[in-house]
């Protein structure tokens, strides 16, 4: 009875193995700011660039996703793309941001930060060895921030939210 048991579930595993695939992928490179206009509150705060008013460097960023494939047309994949730079300067102007004032040509430093987490499911509709057609849905989780220090003085706009965002694939392979 236990030999039985044992062998089918074995088989039933080892069905679902031959089916399933995992997968990682590693994205990078170097980032730079073209343009980033910083006003916080909107109608209050004064306008400056993080990129014509102070100066961003560039950096090398990366971006890593993990893909499972489950069954014959299941997909799983979570993808971590961190992304945040840093700028530097002197503004000519007093800076009224979130709350706190900064004198003008003080020695400002800021941050960015655009972080994105997601999480898809997709189903493949029809998979073929010559092209894959999928839909299915992402939960993106978005972490943003803006941060200015001035010496000991420093303030910081964040915000996180939820992107719901309806995923497509088409894939044709040569």
């Amino acid at each position: 009875m236990k030999f039985t048991l044992f062998s089918s579930l074995f088989l039933l595993l080892a069905s679902q193995m031959v089916y399933s695939q995992a997968n990682l992928d590693l994205e990078t490179g170097v980032v730079s700011s073209m343009y980033n206009d910083v006003r916080i509150p909107n109608e209050t705060g004064t306008l400056f660039s993080l990129t014509d008013d102070l100066q961003t460097d560039s950096k090398p960023f990366f971006r890593l996703r993990l893909g499972y494939r489950f069954g014959k047309k299941h997909n799983l994949i979570v993808l971590f793309a961190p992304l945040s730079l840093n700028a530097s300067g002197q503004y000519d102007q007093e800076i009224h941001f979130n709350g706190e004032d900064f004198p003008a040509q003080s020695q400002l430093k800021a941050k960015y930060t655009f972080n994105s987490y997601r999480i898809t499911y997709r189903y493949d509709l029809k998979r073929t060895s010559k092209w894959i057609i999928g839909i299915g849905f992402t939960a993106k989780i978005r972490d943003a921030a803006i941060k200015l220090t001035e010496g000991n003085k420093s303030s910081e706009k964040t915000n996180v939210g939820f992107v719901p965002i309806i995923n497509f694939t088409f894939k044709k392979f040569l």
